[in-house]
């Protein structure tokens, strides 16, 4: 039941930015790609808090980030951190670069109406 509100929610979410949200397209797909980036990185985590006994550290997630070992650790743990936060930054940046140029396609059109 957890796994499955966690995943769920994440869809519902996905409904109330594309149905009710009043910005264009390109704004909305650039939020939801952020969203879907921090999700995923962060979804080790969340799962593992639910699923693991108390005070027991099977699959640590984020917390084994070490990006000065190197991005292609000897340590599976640590990769995996590592290739989590990747996921995490290129998905804002991604989601950043969509919104911005969504914001610049909403000024213009504004700017054509007046």
């Amino acid at each position: 039941m957890k796994i499955s509100t966690y995943i769920v929610a994440l869809v519902w979410i996905y409904v109330l930015i594309i149905d009710y949200g009043k910005r264009n397209g390109q704004i909305k797909a650039g939020i939801l790609v952020a969203l879907s980036g921090i999700w995923l990185g962060a979804a080790n985590d969340v799962l593992n808090f639910f699923l693991a006994p108390v005070g027991e550290a099977d699959g640590i997630g984020l917390g084994g980030l070490d990006l000065s070992r190197g991005f292609w650790a000897d340590d599976i743990t640590v990769l995996n951190a590592n290739l989590l936060f990747v996921i995490i930054v290129v998905s804002v940046c991604v989601g950043g670069l969509m919104i911005c140029s969504g914001l610049v396609k909403e000024k213009r059109e504004h700017e054509i109406e007046k």
